[in-house]
């Protein structure tokens, strides 16, 4: 085969021949139907547990008397959400369209990594913790030192002070 015969005609005729071609899959009525259906579920899920539990959070808290603990939405909190919402997407869009690419997904992968860990430390924490018992309620101290003398003049100062102090007493 010599230069002339390279084309991308007998390349992919090649390629498709040995079958290590990449193909492209088509998406299905059915994959579609369960892509959206999981998408709707891991949205709405969360959103349904957490209502439940802070409506349950706040009935205990009314019924033990602790009310200091509980936030409210106010309706000035409610009508600032737009004003919020629309400044994160313009410094959204202001990021997408100033800074590199590259940048943005190593800040996004860093972020992400991040709270990943803090994450998975929060999960594991009780597990660890029971599989290694540490000693609770034990307080350590740090004390930093100095090896170095005063000054003369630090000296008649502190003596000063003391002086004062004994008379006063």
């Amino acid at each position: 085969m010599n230069q002339s015969d390279i084309t991308s005609e007998n390349i992919t005729g090649e390629l498709n021949a040995t079958g290590n071609a990449t193909t492209r899959f088509e998406a299905t009525t059915e994959g579609m139907a369960v892509a959206y259906s999981s998408l709707l579920f891991m949205a709405l899920f969360p959103i349904v547990v957490g209502s439940f539990k802070s409506v349950a959070h706040v009935t205990k808290q009314k019924l033990s008397g602790h009310m200091d603990d509980v936030e409210v939405m106010t309706n000035k909190d409610a009508m600032m959400f737009p004003v919020y919402g629309s400044g994160v997407l313009l410094g959204i869009y202001l990021v997408f369209r100033f800074i590199d690419k590259d940048l943005v997904n190593v800040l996004f992968t860093v972020y992400f990594f991040v709270l990943g860990v803090i994450a998975l430390t929060r999960v594991l924490e009780p597990v660890v913790r029971s599989l290694i018992p540490l000693p609770r309620n034990v307080h350590y101290k740090v004390l930093l030192l100095t090896d170095e003398k005063p000054a003369e003049s630090d000296e008649s100062e502190k003596s000063e002070k003391e002086v004062t102090i004994r008379k006063n007493d």
